[in-house]
């Protein structure tokens, strides 16, 4: 009957309810003397109310409250702190003081966020001068809330941020970006943000700028030395038009999109980004439905790799591609998710292009038409270096930040996967390279990519 567990070092305690959910945490300290006072040293607190949607019956106020106090005794740094509640406009003092204790607590990494349909004009006001009383803020992530642009001293720890739901005064982007001149990272998702987005300043850090589903945006204009990684995202069929003044270090562009036109696109980018080596574009259509790419032109002189998801389709030819691949002469990676109702059967004679470099294929959402083993085939007898051509049944999309996920097709039944299984193999003998593994799986191998 006895406690060996209290009689573990401290640290050891603190470790273990730290792992737990903050609920229980706090819960511990009823146990015993010995209990009494470890969950003031936890680094880390994750606070959710029991809401899943926003309830405007839920006690925000009472509970920034006993969270102010409970961060007014705590006796350790906070590294990360997490807060999920129904936020309303009476709860933005308590939220303020809280705010000034995680700043004296040395809090790193900030995370504040209402539930689900909740709404806008009732949402609490974050001001941006609060990022000032955080020295060692690094990351913060911010949801549903109007954001007031009064930043008077600047925030030179802040590394990353995300804004999703964020509405603010015009000019609310400008004074986050004049006044944060360490940041690296920015997100922003469905927020209210003018129809012509800068990023600009001869002190601007960004390596990464992610826009995700920000309607009214027509015009986006970078000039930021040490930007790396673009993604854009936007559910409509207006033109955005990108202008890209000064970005040498620019390498990943990821665009979801659903407007036609991808022959002009590339041309666009490969004149404007000579340096690009990433490119990954997801289209809800035909890509080639205006017209297709000729045959002989150099677009990405230097791009290693090209990730298409072509979804939405009612017929599309898989041949169609291979101009786009024959004008990335560098091309070493293609990641190819395409799933349509039919393949356009053309019997047109196909010239085999050899790419010289390309050496690991996917192919996401392959049903084992006779025009995708036509297209497999092409690959094979056209990628002289290639090692590894990985073919799966069910599709995958693009998330973001480099992440793929599978998407929920048909399942596949024992006998179809057994008779594409056997047709694949076929496909071995007809490789030019004679170290090629071909492989067909059910599901797609999902890797995330790091950049």
């Amino acid at each position: 009957m006895e406690d060996i567990i209290s009689q573990l070092p401290d640290d050891i305690l603190i470790s273990i309810i730290t792992r737990i959910p903050t609920k229980d945490a706090l819960r511990s300290s009823i146990l015993s003397k010995r209990w009494r006072n470890l969950f003031r040293f936890v680094p880390a607190f994750n606070f959710f109310c029991d809401h899943r949607y926003s309830d405007p019956t839920c006690h925000s106020k009472a509970i920034l409250e006993g969270v102010h106090g409970l961060l007014e005794r705590h006796h350790a740094f906070i590294r990360s702190f997490h807060l999920c509640c129904c936020l309303t406009e009476s709860c933005t003092h308590p939220l303020e003081q809280c705010i000034y204790s995680l700043g004296k607590l040395g809090i790193e990494n900030l995370s504040l966020w209402t539930p689900k349909n909740w709404s806008t004009t009732r949402v609490v006001s974050f001001s941006c001068h609060l990022l000032s009383h955080m020295p060692s803020l690094k990351h913060f992530t911010l949801k549903s809330c109007f954001l007031q642009p009064n930043l008077k001293n600047p925030c030179n720890s802040l590394k990353t941020l995300k804004l999703s739901k964020v509405k603010g005064p015009p000019g609310y982007l400008e004074c986050i970006l004049s006044n944060c001149l360490n940041l690296c990272s920015l997100a922003i998702k469905d927020c209210q943000v003018p129809s012509k987005l800068c990023f600009h300043g001869p002190n601007l850090q960004l390596k990464c700028i992610v826009i995700h589903e920000c309607e009214g945006v027509k015009e986006i204009e970078l000039y930021a030395s040490n930007l790396m990684t673009f993604e854009f995202k936007f559910d409509s069929d207006e033109m955005v038009n990108f202008i890209f003044d000064y970005v040498p270090q620019l390498q990943n562009i990821y665009l979801c999109l659903l407007e036609n036109g991808m022959p002009s696109l590339c041309r666009r980018l490969g004149q404007d980004l000579p340096h690009l080596k990433t490119l990954l574009v997801q289209y809800m259509g035909d890509p080639f439905e205006d017209g297709g790419i000729d045959m002989g032109i150099t677009m990405f002189n230097n791009l290693n790799r090209l990730e298409l998801n072509i979804s939405y389709l009612s017929t599309f030819n898989l041949f169609s591609l291979i101009p786009l691949l024959h004008g990335c002469p560098l091309l070493q990676e293609l990641h190819l998710s395409v799933r349509p109702r039919y393949y356009n059967l053309l019997d047109e004679e196909k010239h085999v292009v050899l790419h010289p470099h390309l050496k690991n294929v996917e192919i996401n959402g392959f049903g084992g038409t006779k025009h995708e083993i036509e297209f497999a085939l092409y690959i094979l007898k056209s990628a002289v270096r290639l090692q590894l051509m990985d073919i799966s049944w069910h599709s995958s999309y693009y998330d973001r930040f480099g992440r793929w996920y599978t998407q929920d097709d048909p399942p596949i039944h024992g006998n179809k996967f057994s008779e594409i299984y056997q047709s694949i193999q076929q496909l071995k003998h007809e490789a030019v390279s004679p170290t090629v593994q071909v492989i067909f799986q059910k599901f797609a191998r999902i890797v995330p990519k790091q950049f």
